[in-house]
């Protein structure tokens, strides 16, 4: 033992490799959840572009009911798209007689009532109508029932509150066409009565 050769030592304990099948499998996982969080992602996306269809929906509708209320011969036609943003939209209007219905007492103190101011008829009444959707030209649809974003907007009118109707409306439906005026006071803008449902 004098030649001076070292003697093994205890064998000193080294770290285990990865084997091929783990590396496999880490990335499978990895790429799993990978496209996991990029399709929940793109969802998120997808659901707030149709948010934001729905929401312009929304005004374009408020804003074509004021429309008819202050110059109904100003819509544009229904056969033409609404551009708004970058998308395109398509609206239909329906007016409609209301037809009201009263409980006894109402209708006893209606008709005393009418006895003494004329024209308090409760039938007067119409329901404005607008459906707007998402045209075929950005991915909606012609008509509104082929599953493109829409929003129907209805508005009960008396043509009878001039008092209630802010003044430029008023001043503008007097100046731009009086004759409506009277189209609105003798409902012939009605297209039909409303039908029981």
């Amino acid at each position: 033992m004098g030649s001076g050769a070292a003697q093994p030592g205890p064998r000193s304990r080294t770290a285990r490799g990865v084997s091929f099948l783990e590396v496999v499998f880490a990335m499978i996982v990895l790429a799993l959840t990978v496209a996991t969080l990029a399709t929940g992602v793109n969802a998120i996306a997808n659901q707030q572009g149709r948010s934001r269809q729905l929401l312009n929906c929304a005004e374009i509708a408020n804003r074509l009911i004021i429309q008819y209320l202050d110059d109904r011969k100003a819509l544009p036609s229904e056969d033409l798209t609404i551009p708004y943003g970058d998308e395109f939209y398509r609206y239909r209007k329906n007016v409609t007689r209301v037809a009201a219905t009263l409980d006894e007492t109402v209708e006893r103190n209606l008709e005393a009532y009418q006895n003494r101011q004329p024209g308090a008829d409760p039938d007067r009444l119409k329901k404005v109508v607008i459906t707007v959707w998402l045209s075929e030209r950005s991915g909606g649809g012609r008509l509104p029932d082929m599953g493109a974003p829409q929003q129907t907007l209805v508005r009960v009118v008396d043509p009878y509150a001039f008092g209630r109707r802010s003044p430029d409306s008023l001043r503008n439906l007097l100046q731009n066409d009086p004759s409506a005026l009277i189209e609105e006071i003798s409902g012939s803008d009605v297209e039909a009565d409303e039908e029981d449902e």
